[in-house]
């Protein structure tokens, strides 16, 4: 005996997956054969069978109810942290080319970590922008995938311009950055003619956008 299910999408709400599983289970002419004899049988064996037969039949649909169950929890079960490297790119190379104006014009990382404090992070210095020939000119307050960020900009010369964002890593919020060491070096993409560097480091996330 065969059964044909339509199996729902995984965006489908659970409530109404389970409701258009139970609708669309149809047997096939086959299978309400296949039920007719089965029944004939039945019917012509004696009462130990018959009992014998239901049995059966009862664990085969708890098999069949336990299954069901199973495919729905594999199907609704979180996976794993989504890989947002493209939508963090978008932001950081938005808030590169906007230039807003600095809210904090320091050229003291100590003092910028004080005026970000409450955000839960303090500021933190990584060798990939230790390596930038360039000066600290000041900071702003932005979002990153709508997570509050700091801004850093470093001056290179009055025509351009490297801006370093730095923010507590939440890997279920960022998905997978790779972590800075020795061996290990930034996620490097181009967006619009600006160069993006992503990694952790010093359990913050870290982008410096700079002109490719």
């Amino acid at each position: 005996m065969t059964m044909s299910v339509k199996t729902p999408s995984a965006k489908t709400p659970i409530k109404q997956a389970i409701k258009h599983l139970h609708q669309d289970i149809q047997l096939s002419t086959d299978a309400i054969e296949q039920l007719r004899q089965l029944d004939c049988e039945h019917n012509s064996k004696p009462a130990s069978s018959q009992r014998g037969f239901g049995f059966r039949a009862i664990a085969a649909a708890n098999i069949a109810l336990l299954g069901l169950v199973a495919w729905l929890l594999f199907a609704y079960l979180p996976g794993q942290p989504e890989n947002n490297v493209n939508r963090i790119v978008a932001d950081v190379v938005s808030n590169h080319l906007s230039h807003k104006a600095m809210v904090y014009d320091t050229y003291s990382l100590d003092e910028l970590g004080n005026k970000f404090s409450h955000l839960g992070f303090m500021l933190s210095v990584s060798r990939p922008v230790e390596g930038v020939e360039a000066t600290l000119i000041g900071a702003r307050p932005c979002l990153i995938l709508n997570i509050p960020a700091a801004q850093l900009r470093y001056q290179v010369n009055e025509h351009r311009w490297v801006t370093v964002f730095q923010t507590r890593y939440q890997a279920s919020i960022y998905g997978p950055i790779p972590k800075l060491s020795e061996k290990k070096n930034p996620l490097v993409t181009v967006k619009g003619g600006v160069k993006v560097s992503l990694w952790q480091d010093n359990g913050l996330l870290f982008a410096m956008a700079q002109a490719d």
